[in-house]
């Protein structure tokens, strides 16, 4: 009776320690390191030249730069699976489409972040390379909203968008024409 307890517990041990291993593995999406990586781009580098006309408190303004959108490898995403890595970037060396610098400003949003700058989000290397099995693809933003950058209580920077009325209403701001 005694060994058959101790097998029986041997073997309950055993049979958990495998469901949780199992179940972890699956979890955590450590499995995806065995999963292939999905078929590099035949396209993997590409420039589109853009023009952005807006203007600010009846006055026009025109910038003109490129897109750079570069493959950047494979990423492993969990359990979701692995996905193929892109590099977005302006060809001026600028981080963004700054339509208004705040920085020098100091003003404080309704929750009390200080406001960095009112910018036009451009859209991301997925999009314009067609990469169709990404599921970041991200166009370039809409007329309706104007996008900001603030910075939090706690220094770290956050990204939000003003309505374009109230964007309007507020800085005076519109955005006219995107062309790319």
């Amino acid at each position: 009776m005694k060994k058959i307890i101790i097998i029986l517990s041997i073997i309950g041990v055993i049979a958990c320690t495998l469901v949780v291993s199992f179940y972890l593995f699956i979890i955590s999406g450590a499995f995806s390191i065995f999963m292939s990586n999905p078929p590099k781009p035949e396209i993997t580098y590409g420039e589109f030249p853009f023009s952005l006309e807006y203007e600010i408190d009846g006055v026009n303004y025109r910038i003109e730069d490129t897109i750079v959108c570069e493959f950047d490898g494979f990423k492993s995403f969990g359990a979701a699976g692995k996905y193929r890595k892109w590099k977005t970037y302006l060809k001026s060396g600028n981080e963004y489409v700054t339509l208004l610098d705040l920085t020098s400003s100091n003003e404080i949003n309704e929750y009390g972040h200080i406001m960095k700058e009112l910018y036009f989000y451009y859209g991301n290397a997925e999009y314009y390379m067609g990469d169709e099995i990404s599921h970041m693809q991200r166009d370039a933003q809409s007329f309706d909203e104007i996008c900001y950058k603030c910075q939090r209580n706690d220094g770290g920077i956050s990204h939000s968008a003003y309505s374009a009325e109230n964007a309007y209403e507020k800085y005076k701001i519109k955005l006219i024409k995107w062309e790319c």
